[in-house]
């Protein structure tokens, strides 16, 4: 089984190979994808790659991270700079999971407290 995947620089690379990584290479515990272009990460990838160590994304085009992500429970190092990050905003994700599971937390609260006040306000 496939243990480190290093494809880093890799111009070939696309949103769909990143997505069959995750789905094939389930004990996977390095993944070096950085500066490949990819803009998006499948909402699964936390799912399937519970194993990992050590994720470097770095140099990239993603503007967000799918929530999955805060279950790479196992996770040690995580690259993501230079990365047009917006949800979570890039400063934020730099700081590891915890902040990453924080930033989301803090989205499904307000996403809530948007969903009463529509409820008190339309009645």
């Amino acid at each position: 089984s496939l243990t480190s995947l290093d494809v880093g620089c890799c111009g070939r690379l696309t949103d769909e190979s990143i997505k069959a990584v995750a789905a094939g290479c389930p004990v996977l515990k390095c993944l070096d994808a950085r500066q490949c272009s990819l803009t998006v990460l499948p909402d699964d990838f936390g799912d399937q790659l519970q194993s990992l160590t050590e994720l470097n994304l770095s140099g990239n085009e993603l503007t967000s991270l799918p929530r999955s992500i805060i279950k790479l429970a196992n996770l040690t190092e995580l690259e993501l700079a230079f990365n047009p990050l917006q949800e979570p905003p890039l400063e934020v994700a730099e700081r590891g999971l915890e902040a990453i599971d924080g930033y989301f937390e803090e989205l499904n609260e307000g996403s809530a407290t948007t969903q009463l006040v529509k409820v008190v306000f339309i009645g």
